[in-house]
C-alpha cells in the first residue's frame, strides 16, 4: 500500500471514529441508571403496569415488602433539589402487578 492510500485509510478511519455516536453515561456507571428523576416519578400513575413503571424510571429498584395481596419496590431518587434524603416506595398488586399506591418519604 502506498504512504497516500495509508493516509486516506487512517483519516477515514479518524472520520468515522468522530461521527460514531458516544456511548450513553449509564454505559460506563451503572449506578446513572438506578436512580429515579423527579420527572419520571410524576409520571408514574395508579393502575401502571409494573413493566411501564420500570421502563420509566429506567431501573427495575429492589423489593421492600410484601404485603396481603401484594408487594413494595423501593427507588433511589437522583438529587432531587440538591439532595436524595428522600425515599420512593410503589406498592403493586399481587395479582396484576399493577400499581397500587405511590409513596415519597
Amino acid at each position: 500500500m502506498s504512504f497516500r492510500a495509508l493516509v486516506v485509510a487512517g483519516v477515514a478511519g479518524l472520520v468515522g471514529a468522530a461521527v460514531l455516536p458516544a456511548a450513553p453515561a449509564s454505559a460506563h456507571d451503572p449506578d446513572s441508571r438506578s436512580c429515579v428523576t423527579q420527572h419520571g416519578w410524576s409520571h408514574v400513575k395508579r393502575g401502571m403496569k409494573k413493566k411501564t413503571v420500570h421502563a420509566i424510571f429506567d431501573t427495575r429498584g429492589t423489593f421492600s415488602d410484601g404485603h396481603a395481596g401484594g408487594y413494595t419496590r423501593r427507588y433511589r431518587p437522583c438529587n432531587w433539589n440538591g439532595g436524595t434524603d428522600v425515599r420512593l416506595y410503589v406498592g403493586f398488586s399481587g395479582e396484576t402487578n399493577r400499581v397500587v399506591e405511590k409513596r415519597l418519604v
